[in-house]
């Protein structure tokens, strides 16, 4: 990829906040994120080549962020179940979503927790520093699965994928 990519950073303004991100589209560390009927190319957000696998040991840290997120955003959930008896297989329900930038040279990579919990489904957004790996603890928030409205038609897809494996 030659031509220069320029990016926005950090949470929206009304300022043009770009910088010259080609270095990590020509590193391979990325890839464009195409939005859209058009298909144009994202300013805002971009794709990794090689997201995190999570594996067993990222349980408890995924339970962490599933805490966090919901004690946040919805308090009046009994989210205790989890800290007493973190389920084994979180690391399965993560899907990589999409990536962005916080500063000029600092990636954060977001992520999607497909939780069940005291009969409810929740999917916990989260994000991870691209340089460390470690989860941030802005970022993550939590919404309440709904089948029926469209904007979770993608989720809808993803619990049923996990329904037919558990």
């Amino acid at each position: 990829m030659s031509e220069k990519v320029m990016m926005y950073y950090g949470p929206w303004s009304e300022e043009e906040i770009r910088f010259d991100a080609s270095h990590w589209f020509s590193s391979g560390m990325y890839r464009p994120r195409h939005m859209g009927e058009r298909n144009i190319r994202s300013a805002t957000t971009m794709l990794r080549n090689q997201p995190k696998v999570f594996t067993a040991q990222d349980n408890d840290e995924l339970c962490i962020d599933a805490i966090m997120a919901l004690n946040s955003d919805y308090p009046a959930v009994d989210s205790s179940l989890l800290s007493e008896t973190t389920p084994d297989d979180l690391y399965r329900r993560v899907r990589y979503v999409f990536s962005a930038f916080d500063e000029p040279a600092r990636p954060v990579d977001s992520y999607q927790l497909y939780l069940k919990l005291n009969g409810e489904r929740y999917i916990i957004t989260f994000a991870i520093d691209a340089h460390t790996g470690e989860h941030l603890a802005t970022g993550s928030y939590a919404d309440k699965f709904d089948p029926e409205q469209p904007a979770f038609a993608e989720a809808k897809r993803i619990f049923a994928e996990l329904d037919d494996q558990d």
